[in-house]
């Protein structure tokens, strides 16, 4: 604020100084008669743009103009512009702008220079307290490489200790303590202490105290128990696994430990207890090699049995035989496996020899031998039962008086637990142990993938019965039936599905397919592509282009399968068929004849693009039968497809009438337990009695009214109904359906609904729309519709209300049965 006041007050004196001296000299001068009155005034206006800025400036060239005009110029004492006085402030101006630019220039490049020097500095500095971060850093890194290849140069356990207590006394602490464990952590006295340095021991029993009671994690002491001075760090020592015991440095002099120190010393504890798990683990091996080598005969024997009960099917069965023979190679009385149950808070016995009704036993976590085993995770031996308060337990074989066990672990975690037992006493010894051990490292991810792969069968297996349809619907005119056979124990599910519904015009969509692979990538497959076909069938497409649809969307999503997929007249005598390169359908006719279907066949779906998918319409008999199946019913290794196909038409012509009894009848023949495909059969048999009733909804548009037309025609020709009957009553109610399409205001409902009943040989179509419709019509030969109905059948009745309009039309029929319907 004072050099922003300061500022001013020199720009407002500048002008009024420098003029002054100006006009000073300028006399003086013109007293001596020497003119230079323009440059000096010059100079006044160039210093005062200098001191004050660019208003002093401005100030001193109009101070300058006033003065020179007043004193210097002819005529004076006068203001008045002339010649003269117009060249002296042209003068002045042409020779200000560039020295006043320069002045300009200079401040700056001054004022910049100031910035750079600052900047420089500020940078020298932080470079300084950089180099003096990485100095110490580097002193740091070098002491951690020194102590690493100090406790690295031996796998001496004690010389480790001391190494590391030498280590930093008195490099980095005034007094160090290294306490090792041998079980867990606060547990009890260490095993080995080691000290360097003094320290009041009061306060070192108060560190050990605070280490004990959380030694899992590092912590900085800034002030010693009991008041003493100086500040400690207490740090666990561990590498992979739980912590092995505490180092507890202590520094009474100097600067106090930071969060630096603390960081320094957790890398060091975690090097240290690196190198004190190889002593650890090298006197083990010392200590072990010499019983591994005596067990290695007998761990080699038992290898083989597992490596050859690999090959079997079924968990159970590799198991039992597991089990035998380590109770053989043992020489124990019983062995058992137990696995954890999904709760994950129990064991239940899974397989036994030597423990007869043992399978199902629960054992819960913590109860008993076994319990005990999968609640530490650490192998066990007994020699008396008794001795520990197991005997009479329900939890072990009766009889057994020795014992030893073994947990089933994979990558940490529990499978369950193997234990062997004898009913004679004996100490099973540290070779027995280790083979037990070895048997249940083996036996453990042989557990481990059979129940993944159980489970992931049954997953399988549950999510494909769920994607077929839990029963057949309930349809005028035919019987259904259809059984899925899963594929024989130890292989993954399939791809196979079966599908029958009924469509909007009374026919009825029957699809089987088959999809590649297995698993339940394969079932999940399943379930998509037979939704699609339903999806699509509903929208009135024929059996080509619904395939053809699918192909797209299987060949998007990478999916490859066989389907085929028929469209059963409303009448039940014609079916249209398209195959994607599945097994062929069977007919079974009447009189017992049976023929394959082997029209409308093309390419699998998925199986690239431009496929064109063929279509054949089949002409099939009342009390026909329909037979769709996979290949997994008919194909079989050794021999053709075809030999297949021909044994299941054998058995299809054997004359079981129901369709529930025709499938039951061809499972059962050919049930194979080596078979390992899915199986899936469906089985349709046309009923003799026509559709008593019709009812059809369909969208407003061209294409559904035409299926609507179709399926009127079909159903009136199962009737017995004329030709020319036909013609009349579908052409009338052809009029009545479009009426209903074009002409209707307000529609409430998108849907038109058909419906159609003969009640003593009179036929009643009744036609719903949501709408009103228009009294008149602009298309002159829509118009003529409600004529054509009049003329055509013997009734016709509009009903218009709220609700929409109904058209009701009636007529009798010559060649059609008598029925009694009720709506």
């Amino acid at each position: 604020m004072n050099l922003r006041l300061h500022r001013r007050a020199l720009g407002a004196l500048a002008p009024v100084v420098t003029c002054g001296a100006a006009t000073g000299i300028g006399l003086a001068a013109s007293l001596q008669g020497r003119p230079g009155t323009g440059a000096l005034f010059l100079a006044a206006v160039c210093l005062s743009f200098a001191l004050g800025g660019i208003g002093a400036g401005v100030a001193a060239a109009v101070l300058s103009y006033v003065t020179a005009s007043w004193l210097f110029i002819e005529p004076t004492h006068s203001l008045k512009l002339n010649e003269e006085i117009i060249v002296f402030i042209g003068a002045i101006v042409v020779a200000s702008v560039p020295i006043v630019w320069l002045l300009d220039r200079n401040r700056l490049t001054v004022a910049r220079l100031a910035g750079t020097i600052a900047e420089e500095q500020r940078l020298r500095e932080e470079l300084s307290a950089g180099e003096a971060v990485r100095a110490q850093e580097e002193r740091r890194e070098r002491f951690l490489a020194g102590a690493t290849e100090a406790l690295t140069s031996t796998l001496d356990y004690e010389a480790t200790v001391v190494r590391l207590a030498e280590l930093v006394v008195p490099a980095g602490a005034d007094w160090c303590a290294v306490d090792l464990v041998e079980g867990e952590l606060g547990t009890g006295e260490p095993a080995t202490h080691v000290e360097r340095g003094r320290i009041d021991p009061r306060t070192a029993v108060a560190l050990r105290q605070a280490a004990r009671a959380d030694g899992t994690s590092a912590k900085l002491v800034e002030r010693l128990p009991g008041g003493a001075p100086g500040s400690a760090i207490v740090v666990p020592l561990a590498s992979h696994g739980p912590s092995l015991g505490t180092m507890m440095l202590v520094r009474t002099s100097g600067r106090p430990y930071g969060e630096g120190d603390l960081a320094v010393a957790e890398r060091l504890a975690r090097r240290a207890g690196i190198a004190f798990e190889n002593a650890r683990l090298h006197l083990a091996t010392r200590a072990a090699r010499a019983n591994a080598e005596a067990a290695a005969t007998r761990a080699r024997r038992l290898q083989g049995v597992i490596d050859a009960t690999f090959s079997s099917v079924s968990l159970d069965e590799f198991l039992r035989q597991l089990l035998d023979r380590l109770r053989e190679a043992l020489g124990a009385e019983t062995a058992t496996l137990l696995t954890v149950d999904e709760a994950g808070e129990a064991l239940v016995v899974r397989q036994s020899v030597g423990w007869p009704g043992a399978q199902g036993l629960t054992v819960p976590f913590g109860s008993g031998f076994a319990g005990r085993i999968a609640e530490t995770r650490m192998h066990d031996a007994v020699r008396d039962v008794a001795d520990v308060g197991l005997a009479g337990a329900g939890d072990l074989p009766p009889g057994v008086v020795s014992i030893a066990g073994a947990p089933l672990l994979v990558e940490g975690a529990l499978v369950g637990v193997l234990q062997v037992g004898s009913r004679t006493p004996r100490g099973f010894d540290e070779e027995d142990v280790m083979l037990l051990r070895l048997v249940a490292a083996r036996a453990a991810i042989s557990v481990e993938r059979g129940q993944a792969h159980e489970h992931e069968q049954a997953v399988a297996e549950a999510l494909q019965r769920s994607l077929l349809p839990g029963r057949l619907p309930t349809i005028d005119g035919i019987e259904t039936a259809a059984r899925y056979v899963p594929g024989t124990v130890g292989l993954e599910i399939g791809g196979d599905w079966y599908d029958v519904f009924e469509l909007e015009d009374g026919s009825v969509g029957i699809t089987v397919g088959d999809v590649m692979g297995r698993g339940i990538q394969a079932a999940a497959s399943m379930g998509h592509l037979r939704h699609v076909v339903r999806a699509y069938a509903l929208e009135c497409l024929g059996p080509a282009e619904t395939l053809a649809r699918l192909d797209r969307i299987a060949s998007e999503s990478e999916i490859f399968a066989t389907v085929v997929y028929a469209i059963l007249s409303p009448d039940r005598m014609t079916m249209r068929l398209a195959n994607a390169g599945h097994p062929p359908p069977l007919v079974r006719t009447p009189h017992g004849s049976v023929r394959r279907l082997d029209d409308g066949r093309s390419l699998p779906i998925g199986s690239g693009a431009g496929v064109m998918f063929a279509e054949a319409t089949i002409d099939v008999e009342p009390d026909s039968s329909l037979i769709f199946y996979t290949d997994g019913l008919v194909e079989r290794r050794e021999e053709s497809i075809d030999t297949g196909i021909d044994r299941l038409a054998a058995l299809i012509g054997g004359g079981r009438s129901s369709a529930h009894h025709l499938v039951d009848g061809i499972i059962e023949e050919l049930a194979d337990g080596a078979q390992p495909d899915d199986r899936a059969i469906l089985a349709v048999r046309l009923q003799n009695a026509p559709a008593e009733r019709m009812s059809i909804e369909f969208p407003p548009d061209a294409a559904a009214l035409a299926a609507a037309r179709e399926g009127l025609r079909d159903w009136l020709r199962s009737h017995g109904a004329h030709a020319d009957e036909i013609f009349d009553i579908v052409f009338a109610v052809n009029e009545a359906c479009s009426n209903a399409i074009e002409h209707p205001l307000d529609v409430q409902d998108t849907k038109i609904a058909l419906e159609a009943e003969i009640v003593n040989g009179r036929v009643a179509v009744v036609v719903n729309d949501g709408g009103r419709w228009r009294v008149d019509s602009t298309s002159r030969e829509r118009g003529r519709g409600l004529g054509f109905m009049n003329k055509l059948m013997e009734n016709v009745e509009i009903v218009r209300s709220s609700d929409g309009t109904s058209v009701r039309l009636e007529r009798a029929l010559a060649g059609a049965a008598t029925w009694s319907l009720s709506r």
